[in-house]
């Protein structure tokens, strides 16, 4: 056994040192970071997905992932490795093995969509990760598939009863075969995420004596990490794409393989406590099941690190909500997109230290007294604060700004909000916040990326780094990443938003930017630069209602010099 004393003089400062010895959290491919929505359970066919999806496009509900329960699977619950697609609901033919075109999963690759089917795992995993482990993988082939006797397994303290006579009884392991191994032709047919259901992962198996020679106990903590592990390399090795692999069970070192949910527990405040817990162990990529029949689950749901929704029998496709819940939904639906450059950054910045995209207030605030008692209350990422399921909210010190009616307030104190009526709690911003936010969309890589936008809150001197990559290959571990450096310094009679040039490169990366910029002024400015030359009327504009400067400018053509843009008025 080893030890690791983990020491410093802060929580980010000990997560990182944490996070570099247990593993950092997985960067998931970026559609991941979009809304799933799981279908309902009860007898859904192929064509009841379709109309989903289709509704989805319809309805201008940006969605990136449609999800598939147990009812997809002939044999429902079907733990083996011989597992095949429902005849019935979801027919794939023979002659059609990647179901291009026509096919069902193909449907859902026409419109934008990727599929994520849920599986249960029985399987012993123990005997291919000590191949693993020996660096030989042909040992998984050779190895023993005699399983233990009783008289190897258990003593006559163990077994007091005198009824029970175990015997081993895993039959689902196929000696040398991988799990993995049996889910490419699923793979094949489109599927691009896995839920792995907490079902068995830590059930006793008092009948068993795991391969490695482990009983269940050794093995309850070291399984589901197993699993996640297992699932994630192998689709990474078989598609030389990111893994997004789900799952409700997981110990420390989890964070590097899978994300989470936090199973069926709902979506209210107890799972958002679980949530922040998690996020002080080392692990971001975390969501739970989203209460979309009222405003505040809706708000809770999209503003943590993944948003999903399960129909699991019921009916919750947004569509068909009351019509002030739906309007809400919408809103909140979009406003994730748009915000997307920067929750992804913001995914970056937790792969490389640990840091979590959800986080705790002692993580953000911890000379502040009353953060270790706020439970509700959480910063998502550098610049936004939030609470769910009350309207009570403390702001630390500094300045913050109200994102739905843009009132400023200066903390540590407590308000009583409330938010607009097509909102489902506070959303408060950190002043000095830049915020890069994407155009509208339905699915992520809908539109391209060559124009992004810039929502700046400036205070005295602040900064942001945007990444970017393909989002979809692990080319980002080699260096295959842009960077774009930007400040923001506010003067009393000036702001200067400095955009520093990209660096570094990424297959598919736009060859041209453009920022579509706005600074939050309250009065009309007395006038802008761009690179120290005023622009005509037709370059920038101040809007009054919105009290915003818009600029639009272009980065240098040789991706060498900053561009600048200064504002004089008042601040």
């Amino acid at each position: 056994m080893d030890y690791y004393l983990i020491a410093g003089e802060s929580l980010p400062e000990l997560l990182d040192r944490h996070t570099e010895i247990a593993g950092r959290p997985a960067l998931l491919p970026i559609w991941a970071y979009g809304l799933t929505f799981v279908c309902d359970e009860r007898g859904v066919r192929g064509r009841d997905v379709l109309y989903d999806a289709h509704t989805f496009r319809r309805e201008g509900i940006p969605c990136d992932v449609i999800g598939l329960e147990p009812g997809w699977m002939e044999e429902r619950y079907d733990f083996s490795v011989d597992k095949k697609w429902s005849e019935e609901r979801f027919h794939q033919p023979v002659w059609k093995p990647h179901q291009d075109p026509g096919g069902f999963t193909a449907g859902l690759k026409n419109m934008g969509f990727k599929m994520s089917l849920w599986l249960c795992c029985d399987y012993d995993l123990s005997e291919y990760e000590e191949a693993q482990l020996r660096s030989d993988a042909a040992n998984a082939d050779t190895a023993s598939s005699e399983p233990p006797t009783n008289s190897d397994r258990y003593g006559e303290d163990v077994i007091r009863d005198p009824h029970f006579l175990p015997s081993y009884q895993d039959k689902l392991t196929k000696p040398g075969e991988p799990w993995f191994e049996h889910l490419k032709k699923f793979v094949d047919n489109g599927a691009a995420a896995f839920k792995m259901d907490g079902a068995n992962q830590v059930c006793f198996h008092p009948d068993r004596k795991w391969r490695n020679g482990m009983d269940d106990e050794e093995m309850h903590n070291l399984y589901p990490v197993l699993l996640a592990k297992q699932m994630s390399q192998g689709f990474q090795d078989y598609t030389s794409r990111r893994a997004m692999i789900y799952t409700a069970g997981g110990y420390a070192g989890i964070q590097q393989y899978a994300a989470t949910w936090a199973g069926d527990t709902g979506g209210n405040e107890k799972p958002l406590i679980s949530l922040l817990n998690h996020g002080l162990s080392g692990h971001s990529n975390t969501s739970c099941d989203m209460q979309v029949w009222n405003a505040q689950g809706i708000h809770f749901g999209f503003l943590q690190p993944w948003p999903q929704i399960l129909s699991w029998h019921q009916y919750n496709q947004p569509w068909f909500l009351p019509e002030d819940v739906y309007r809400v939904f919408r809103y909140y639906a979009r406003l994730r997109y748009r915000l997307l450059p920067y929750l992804y950054s913001m995914a970056h910045v937790a792969a490389r230290t640990g840091m979590p995209m959800m986080r705790a207030m002692p993580l953000v605030a911890p000379d502040d007294p009353r953060s270790d008692e706020l439970l509700l209350q959480y910063m998502l990422g550098d610049s936004f604060l939030t609470c769910a399921f009350t309207d009570a909210i403390h702001l630390p010190a500094g300045r913050w700004i109200d994102y739905w009616t843009r009132e400023s307030h200066e903390g540590a104190k407590e308000i009583q909000c409330r938010p607009p009526a097509n909102r489902g709690g506070p959303l408060y911003v950190k002043s000095g916040a830049i915020i890069p936010t994407w155009p509208e969309m339905d699915f992520i890589g809908q539109v391209p990326l060559n124009t992004v936008g810039l929502e700046v809150f400036p205070h005295d001197h602040s900064e942001f780094t945007l990444y970017e990559d393909d989002g979809i290959t692990c080319a980002y571990l080699d260096g295959k990443v842009a960077t774009t450096h930007i400040t923001c310094q506010a003067a009393d009679a000036e702001v200067t938003l400095t955009i520093g040039p990209r660096a570094g490169m990424y297959d598919g990366m736009p060859e041209r930017r453009s920022w579509n910029v706005t600074i939050h002024a309250a009065t009309t400015p007395a006038g802008v630069s761009i690179n120290d030359v005023e622009p005509n009327k037709r370059e920038w504009s101040y809007d009054r209602d919105a009290e915003v400067v818009c600029v639009t400018i272009g980065e240098d053509s040789t991706r060498r010099e900053p561009t600048e843009v200064r504002v004089k008025g008042s601040w």
